[in-house]
């Protein structure tokens, strides 16, 4: 949108694509992966985190991203639905929430601090736990009906000067080819 030479736009989220759209920067978006979140804690547990009701837990430490990010902007609404359930509810959110002890600007941040042991615990998209730092984590998994899936939209940049190119790498992506490249780094497939 500042002018940044592009050819494709990719987005974490719909609501960033809505933008780029609306300013007329591209005319159509589809949906090319899909993610969901975990939360990861260092592979030594420092924290003696066994469960996700450990993390409402009295001086637990955990990293999440900022609301501006879309990963804390779902982090957020994980916890809002939690804190609705029968199984978490109202205490469980407030108390994870006031165990916030980093709210950084990417998710890599947080994936950082959680393998280097800073914190406790931390929100990251599935796919954030790549093979390098596989070893280093432990993932507890967020249940489907507490969890949100993350569409990650695709579009050409009107101004592009690679159209043909930008296409063709799209169809690529949306590929069974390109899909099976994306479920090998733990997305989850568009069909």
């Amino acid at each position: 949108m500042q002018g940044a030479p592009a050819d494709v736009f990719a987005s974490a989220d719909t609501p960033n694509m809505q933008s780029v759209m609306s300013s007329g920067d591209v005319d159509s978006a589809q949906t090319f992966a899909k993610n969901q979140l975990v939360v990861i804690i260092p592979a030594n547990n420092p924290g003696k985190i066994n469960s996700l009701h450990d993390l409402a837990n009295r001086g637990v430490a955990i990293s999440v991203a900022n609301s501006s990010v879309p990963v804390g902007g779902y982090t957020l609404e994980v916890l809002n639905k939690m804190g609705q359930s029968t199984e978490f509810g109202p205490q469980y959110e407030s108390g994870v929430k006031a165990n916030f002890v980093t709210q950084e600007t990417s998710v890599s941040g947080v994936v950082q601090e959680v393998q280097l042991g800073e914190v406790d615990a931390g929100y990251v998209y599935r796919s954030d736990v790549t093979s390098a730092i596989a070893s280093k984590v432990k993932i507890i998994d967020i249940p489907d009906t507490y969890n949100v899936v993350a569409d990650y939209p695709i579009a050409i940049v009107k101004a592009s000067t690679h159209h043909s190119e930008a296409e063709t790498f799209i169809q690529y992506v949306l590929s069974p080819e390109g899909q099976t490249i994306l479920a090998n780094y733990h997305f989850m497939p568009v069909t």
